[in-house]
């Protein structure tokens, strides 16, 4: 029976499928940074492209169209900025690379995002794997909405001959159910995290933040946090948050959030929130993790796990606030302890 290995993003639930498992012993993620890159691009379903034109939207067929070229050349350059280990990637339909996978080489990694469908409960099974990354009439508003119980994505990577349906051995939640610069950005980093990280043995049970965090080491004194302003609950303001955060922190909106993580600033942080979303009998929980990310090297600075089936945690509050500045306080007194 093959056992699975989650990573720093990603959690373990006994009876929960698709939830946030990371999928990769050591030893196969070791030979998986020897192997060609191959990048999946996308591309505009002409399905979706008819129901517009059927609707009459033609107007919103262009930004459609614009929509999918956007999210390519962001994850091209998320590669190509972040991904240390195959300076000449491939970048390919999913059709494609199937076609290279009929051909029985061996010596090539796949690295792509998917949509989940959690719409339709399967038991313990979970939800469908669309194998591709979807864009619907509405994706804009899946992300300003964030209805994670139903659809949400992730980035997964596998071994060229292992798709299309096989286990990846690495998966990442995505913040967004339509992949921003930042959601990519942190998804290639967690997979170049994975492979780096020497001290990670095999072993039958999954990994916890709380052992491969102390790696991460950062004064937040000296970081300036980037909250998003459509992340905000509602009603929350600069003053409630500095009332429980004692550290620098200034609200930006999702374009400066987004190419922030592009670029990369060893003087900032960002503040991810991740979902977890669990499929059980007949039921499906949404919880979501409040992360503290460093700019620079993607690292995780602090966490707080938050379980609300309100949905009301997949934005920030003054609660999460306080719980962490309290968490990163902690951490700053072991850290210092440590030492």
């Amino acid at each position: 029976m093959r056992k699975f290995y989650p990573y720093l993003f990603l959690f373990f639930v006994a009876c929960a499928s698709y939830a946030q498992c990371g999928f990769g012993s050591p030893a196969l993620m070791k030979k998986l940074a020897q192997r060609e890159l191959i990048v999946i691009m996308e591309q505009p379903s002409q399905k979706v492209i008819e129901l517009m034109k059927k609707k009459k939207k033609h107007d919103q067929v262009v930004a459609y169209e614009e929509g999918v070229e956007a999210y390519n050349a962001a994850l091209k350059h998320a590669v190509q900025k972040y991904w240390k280990w195959d300076s000449s990637a491939n970048y390919m339909t999913m059709n494609d690379a199937d076609r290279l996978r009929k051909t029985q080489v061996k010596n090539y990694a796949v690295i792509y995002c998917t949509t989940i469908d959690n719409f339709t409960i399967k038991g313990d099974e979970g939800g469908r794997n669309h194998q591709r990354l979807l864009f619907p009439e509405n994706y804009k508003q899946l992300n300003t909405l964030r209805e994670h119980w139903r659809n949400y994505s992730v980035m997964e990577i596998k071994f060229l001959e292992d798709l299309p349906k096989s286990q990846p051995l690495f998966r990442q939640n995505l913040p967004n159910i339509t992949p921003e610069k930042a959601d990519l950005v942190l998804g290639v980093q967690a997979v170049e995290h994975y492979l780096i990280d020497s001290t990670l043995q095999a072993r039958a049970t999954p990994y916890e933040w709380e052992e491969v965090l102390p790696r991460a080491e950062a004064d937040m004194h000296a970081k300036t946090l980037l909250l998003r302003k459509d992340w905000l609950a509602h009603g929350l303001t600069y003053e409630d948050i500095k009332e429980v955060y004692p550290y620098p922190f200034v609200i930006v909106d999702a374009k400066r959030f987004n190419e922030s993580a592009v670029k990369g600033n060893p003087n900032l942080a960002l503040l991810q929130i991740v979902p977890e979303i669990l499929s059980k009998r007949q039921k499906i929980v949404t919880n979501y993790l409040h992360a503290v990310i460093d700019s620079m090297t993607g690292l995780p600075l602090g966490f707080v796990r938050l379980k609300a089936e309100d949905g009301k945690d997949k934005y920030i509050s003054e609660e999460s606030m306080k719980e962490l500045a309290q968490y990163l306080k902690k951490r700053t007194m072991t850290v210092v302890g440590n030492k």
